[in-house]
């Protein structure tokens, strides 16, 4: 398996939340950058999994009154084959 070419990144974080992240990766017996690597991928992953629900639902209400003009057009015809 080919090894991905890492790239160092200067962050910054509030006191507290260093400590509680360095204190997390030792727990979880991985480096700090293993547990910064990891913590963005899940994030960006359910992010993108909330932008597209969110994306998905204001398209159905976009499309909400064309959809009823539609459904009113054939109201008359759903009926018609039912023996």
């Amino acid at each position: 398996m080919k090894k991905e070419k890492m790239i160092s990144k200067t962050i910054q974080f509030p006191a507290e939340l260093l400590a509680e992240a360095k204190e997390t990766s030792q727990e979880m017996n991985m480096s700090f950058s293993e547990l910064v690597r990891t913590a963005t991928c899940l994030f960006l992953k359910h992010g993108c999994q909330d932008k597209t629900k969110r994306l998905l639902a204001e398209g159905y209400r976009e499309k909400a009154n064309l959809n009823k003009s539609i459904c009113d057009e054939f109201e008359s015809f759903d009926g018609e084959n039912v023996l």
